[in-house]
């Protein structure tokens, strides 16, 4: 290992964890396609906006990954669903995603500190207080269609939601 480079251990961790960002992405793209066909287009657009920014966490990572000297070794992972039972049932798979991208992120700090490198667990902050505003935003999401179970006319109401995401992102 030349001086600077990630350990082999992290980098196969760091590596995973860009593809679990693209793996996002494109799990949040086949959202955002259902949820155009169902005609609801602030979702739709709310999820390309994110899919869009883990594209970027992917990137970064990368960018990281090689530039501590490492190569970046993306596994194959899991098939990216592409229909869902309901709008709700799709969020909730969204937000058990969070939760283990959020572990994962969690345990990638674990791991750094084991190893006392300093420079990743600093990078890798940035990502551990991204996923508190991610996790916010898919409990705020299901407790809106919770809300609205009974009454399933108000889906509108929930897409306008997604419109004032979409607008703060900007």
């Amino acid at each position: 290992m030349q001086q600077n480079q990630l350990s082999e251990a992290m980098e196969e961790r760091l590596g995973r964890q860009v593809a679990e960002e693209y793996w996002t992405e494109q799990f949040y793209i086949s959202m955002s396609n259902e949820a155009e066909h169902q005609n609801m287009h602030g979702m739709s657009k709310w999820l390309r906006q994110e899919a869009e920014d883990e594209h970027m966490h992917g990137r970064k990572l990368a960018d990281y990954i090689l530039a501590r000297g490492n190569h970046v070794k993306l596994p194959h992972l899991r098939p990216i669903p592409s229909q869902w039972e309901s709008l709700e049932k799709m969020f909730v798979e969204l937000a058990e995603n969070e939760r283990r991208v959020t572990e994962a992120y969690n345990t990638h700090i674990d791991a750094c500190v084991a190893e006392r490198d300093h420079a990743t667990c600093a990078f890798l902050r940035f990502y551990v207080l991204n996923q508190v505003e991610e996790l916010q935003v898919a409990r705020d999401i299901l407790f809106r269609f919770s809300l609205i179970r009974n009454a399933p006319y108000m889906i509108m109401t929930v897409d306008r939601y997604f419109y004032e995401l979409a607008a703060r992102k900007k």
